[in-house]
């Protein structure tokens, strides 16, 4: 299904008992569309792509801020084809195509004007491939896998869920600080950790790097201040992640790693027979 029909589909069935189609934000759209299946490829970034796509149709949504929407009168009668579902996947993607310049358009713009642009919570220590030097994530349980190996900015080491380091990656990546961490006096003391990175990710899964100096308002660094602050202490009286701040990305489970895992052990359990 295309993405227009997709995202049209899943504001028309969020009608109310009183007739009102109420709005969503642009990253519950997209996590619908995927449960749904109403797709059979997501791409790198889903939830910018469904952003995207919404912005360039003012027509079929009403922008209310904050990444919410909704649909205007003619999106409310927009009738969806349905029999996208069951047509070649290429000829909609090529369709898809059409507008994704513009979509490339609003992606670059949602990268420059966020000091924080993509991050990750609590990712598990051990799913990191160290040896192949790779750091795997997706913005959601369908869509592509990226590696954030080479991005920079800012991380938390956690024992649990005590902070027990705050840290810096500029002028090498957030992995290459990690890993020096597995060698260090914090060696043993921490098993998650959480970052937040200044470059931001391209719709080809390409590496967006920020220029030597960023040109930010000062409302644009108070939101990234609170975001980190809200994502990192998770504050429980704060109920939302900070105005402007950046995508979330969940760890690729990395299901590889864990077989490799699994024959190690199952190796050195037979050398002992």
């Amino acid at each position: 299904m295309k993405w227009i029909d997709a995202i049209v589909k899943v504001l028309q069935n969020n009608k109310q008992d009183n007739g009102v189609y109420a709005p969503m934000h642009y990253s519950d759209i997209t996590d619908a569309i995927i449960q749904q299946n109403l797709r059979e490829t997501y791409g790198i970034t889903p939830k910018n792509t469904a952003n995207a796509y919404m912005s360039t149709r003012p027509d079929l949504f009403n922008s209310l801020g904050g990444g919410f929407y909704g649909l205007t009168q003619v999106g409310i009668n927009y009738e969806v084809d349905n029999k996208n579902k069951s047509r070649d996947n290429k000829e909609i993607d090529a369709e898809d195509a059409q507008i994704n310049s513009k979509i490339n358009q609003e992606i670059e713009k949602a990268n420059e004007s966020k000091i924080i642009k993509i991050f990750g919570m609590f990712w598990d220590r051990t799913k990191i491939e160290w040896g192949r030097g790779k750091m795997k994530g997706r913005q959601n349980v369908g869509s592509e896998v990226v590696d954030f190996k080479d991005v920079r900015g800012l991380y938390v080491l956690y024992d649990g869920r005590e902070v027990i380091y705050v840290g810096q990656a500029l002028k090498t990546p957030i992995l290459k600080r990690l890993k020096d961490h597995t060698k260090d006096r914090l060696s043993g003391r921490w098993n998650r950790f959480s970052w937040f990175s200044i470059d931001g990710i391209n719709p080809d899964g390409t590496i967006f790097k920020v220029d030597k100096r960023i040109s930010m308002d000062l409302e644009h660094l108070i939101d990234a201040l609170e975001g980190i602050m809200i994502e990192g202490l998770e504050a429980p009286q704060n109920r939302r992640q900070g105005n402007n701040f950046g995508d979330e990305y969940i760890q690729d489970d990395n299901i590889e790693m864990e077989k490799e895992q699994i024959l190690k052990t199952c190796v050195g359990l037979l050398s002992r027979i």
